[in-house]
């Protein structure tokens, strides 16, 4: 069973404190990871290996970026992702959205 097959929830990382109505929604379909806050050195080999997206309210940083190399996109949540380093995200093709 791969991601890819759609066999396997794709796994969402989220750093710090979170909205409990957001995460109950984000676990129905998605493998939630929980972390203390965005530091990469909380990062486990495994995390480096599944997670493909980052949910936060907190802010993101380029060494929190390449923590994570299979990382496709980034949501922040609140007004705009000034919180985010978006240009390392866009060099590195990861995308960035607010809600």
């Amino acid at each position: 069973m791969t991601i890819a097959e759609g066999k396997l929830p794709v796994a969402i990382l989220v750093p710090g404190d979170f909205n409990d109505h957001a995460v109950s929604r984000l676990d129905k379909a998605f493998k939630l990871v929980r972390i203390e806050r965005a530091d990469p050195s909380l990062v486990t080999e495994e995390m480096r290996a599944a997670v493909r997206g980052i949910a936060s309210y907190a802010g993101i940083n380029a060494a929190m970026i390449d923590a994570l190399p299979n990382l496709e996109i980034i949501s922040s949540f609140g007004v705009g992702y000034d919180s985010v380093d978006a240009n390392h995200a866009a060099k590195r093709g990861v995308m960035i959205t607010n809600t």
